[in-house]
Order: C-alpha cells, then structure tokens, then sequence
C-alpha cells in the first residue's frame, strides 16, 4: 500500500513538472529548416508556433540557408502575413533587416520589439494587434512609425499601431499621416481626428472591395 502510494506521489510530481514545461514560454531562433527564403526575403515558415502553449519569443538570425536576411515578404488584408497569428511573445531582427512586409506580424501577442536601425522600410499593418509596450527597451504605446531612410522613426507617419489599448488618445502632435489599416482593429468612436485635421483616420473608402469580375460563377 505505502508502495503504490509512493508510485502515485511520483506521478503526480511528474505530470505537474511536465504540465508547467509544457507551458512555459519558448525562445526560438529560426532555424535553416523553418523557412522558405529567397534573395534574404522570408516568404514562408514552417515552425509549429502553436506548439508552444504560453507563446514563443521569436529571434530572426542575420543568416539563414546561407543567405544574409534582408527582411520578409508583404501580406494581405485578406491573408495575413507570414507569421500572422503565431503566438509571439516578443520578437528581435537582426541589424541585417532592411524591410518589414505589411501584414508581418499582425495578430500575435508581442509585447516585447526590437528592430535595429538597419530597418527603413515597415509595410501596413505589420504590427496590428498585438500587446507591445516596449520597442528597443523604451516603453512605448504601440504606435508603430514610418521609417526614414536612415532607420530612424518618421515620426510624422503613423504605419501600424501594435499596442493592448482599445481607446487611443495619445496620437503625437508631429503626426499629420495616418495609413489607412493602421487603427483597423480598433473602434472607429475611440479613434481621434489627425491632429489640426478634420479628415477621419481610418477613411471608409480604405476597406477594398472585391470587384464582381473577380467572383467565379458557379454551374
């Protein structure tokens, strides 16, 4: 009886180890097999992020299949990006980084960013819903910038917003540009005016539509 006791203890120890590893956040650095790369652009990935439960904090090495990595293809509205919807936690790019593609990184769980100067060139909606309260260890509303040519913030362009809250009022005074899907997530109502204009952020014309010649018939 004290036996088997002891065996159900140990189990039970066991299982909760397991449980709690099974759970934890992962630190991945992409590996060579992960991805489909070309010309140092990443175009795809094949990593099993939904793997990792409590999400994974993703690092992009500078070489991949022995390519130096440039940056990652632009995505869609109606597609998503290549690690759209993969669970991460926080996420670093090599100082290799040219270019972010639009739709990147939308909808994940990323509160943590770090891009490195070397990036001058984010697409739309690279960072959309997401959680990110730190970029490059500076706390930060999630206001994703344009880039200038030398990978600094065009701080006059607003390309993507990334952060957890749902009411946005804290738009810079320098903003005088906003894209279009850049607060598409979020309540139009919640949503300030671009400062000193009377035009709405997030125009109703920027939702494309899909042309009826581009519907199949069926029979």
């Amino acid at each position: 009886m004290k036996i088997q006791f002891v065996k159900q203890f140990v189990f039970i120890i066991w299982f909760i180890a397991l449980d709690t590893l099974s759970m934890a956040q992962v630190n991945h650095t992409l590996q060579d097999n992960d991805v489909i790369i070309s010309n140092g652009y990443i175009f795809g990935c094949n990593y099993n992020f939904l793997a990792n439960q409590d999400g994974t904090y993703l690092s992009i090495p500078s070489t991949l299949q022995g390519q130096t990595v440039k940056g990652i293809v632009n995505g869609s509205w109606m597609i998503g990006g290549v690690f759209s919807g993969c669970s991460i936690v926080g996420l670093t790019l090599p100082n290799t980084f040219e270019e972010i593609g639009a739709w990147a990184f939308f909808y994940n769980s990323i509160t943590e960013l770090n891009i490195p100067s070397s990036v001058t060139k984010i697409g739309e909606a690279a960072f959309n819903k997401n959680a990110i309260t730190t970029i490059n260890g500076q706390n930060t509303s999630g206001i994703i910038y344009a880039r200038n040519d030398n990978g600094t913030n065009d701080s006059t362009k607003i390309i993507s917003y990334g952060g957890a809250s749902n009411i946005v009022d804290f738009i810079p005074s320098s903003v005088t540009i906003i894209d279009s899907w850049a607060f598409v997530n979020i309540p139009a109502q919640t949503v300030p005016l671009i400062p000193e204009q009377s035009v709405p952020v997030i125009p109703a014309e920027s939702v494309p539509l899909i042309p009826e010649e581009s519907v199949p018939l069926l029979g």
